[in-house]
């Protein structure tokens, strides 16, 4: 998965003449929080910010999660997100904007899109189209990626009870057989099933 959303993030920052630092937060499996999949081009010391960010009105990820929205900022005349334009500001970064990556089907968040851009900048309505085009393929990839998992668990729970099944069937049938007193077993119409 980080390798397929790694190459949708290296499209955005090739369109943007490598001019914005970008990245794909996911949201947890709890629904609470964010963590970064895919940031290639993040210093390390952004990137630690995107670890876990709580969905929340006090980060522009967050806020971006809850309405569903664009949300753009200018990073040294906003006053809303004190901590994030602290680091941001740190590393000489003067814009930043994020889209949410809803899921197809059910218009649920499961993460965002965000760009960075060392110079002040506002988002026109083809930059918004282009980011718009690569969240739902990245919605799509997330969301396969997603079944494959679900598949997986089941087909290991699955796989787990026949077993089970098996070992108990196996150890009734070892004390009935060698049981000497005559046992017998119908199904619920009457008929045989089981005897000894």
């Amino acid at each position: 998965l980080e390798d397929i959303l790694t190459v949708l993030v290296n499209a955005v920052e090739k369109v943007t003449d490598f001019q914005a630092v970008s990245g794909i937060s996911l949201v947890t499996e709890n629904g609470l929080s964010l963590t970064c999949a895919a940031a290639p081009s993040m210093p390390s010391e952004t990137l630690q910010y995107f670890e876990k960010i709580t969905i929340d009105e006090l980060t522009p990820l967050g806020k971006c999660c809850q309405t569903r929205e664009v949300v753009s900022i200018h990073i040294n005349e906003q006053s809303d997100f004190n901590d994030f334009n602290l680091s941001s500001r740190a590393l000489g970064l003067q814009s930043f904007w994020c889209r949410p990556i809803l899921s197809a089907e059910s218009r649920t968040v499961l993460g965002t899109f965000y760009l960075f851009h060392r110079e002040r900048f506002t988002p026109l309505p083809d930059d918004i189209d282009v980011v718009n085009a690569l969240s739902k393929t990245a919605a799509i990839i997330i969301e396969r990626n997603n079944e494959n998992l679900a598949r997986r668990a089941a087909e290991t729970a699955l796989l787990e009870n026949i077993e089970s099944f098996n070992k108990q069937r196996r150890l009734y049938e070892t004390a009935l057989s060698n049981t000497p007193d005559l046992l017998y077993i119908f199904d619920l119409e009457g008929h045989f099933t089981y005897a000894n």
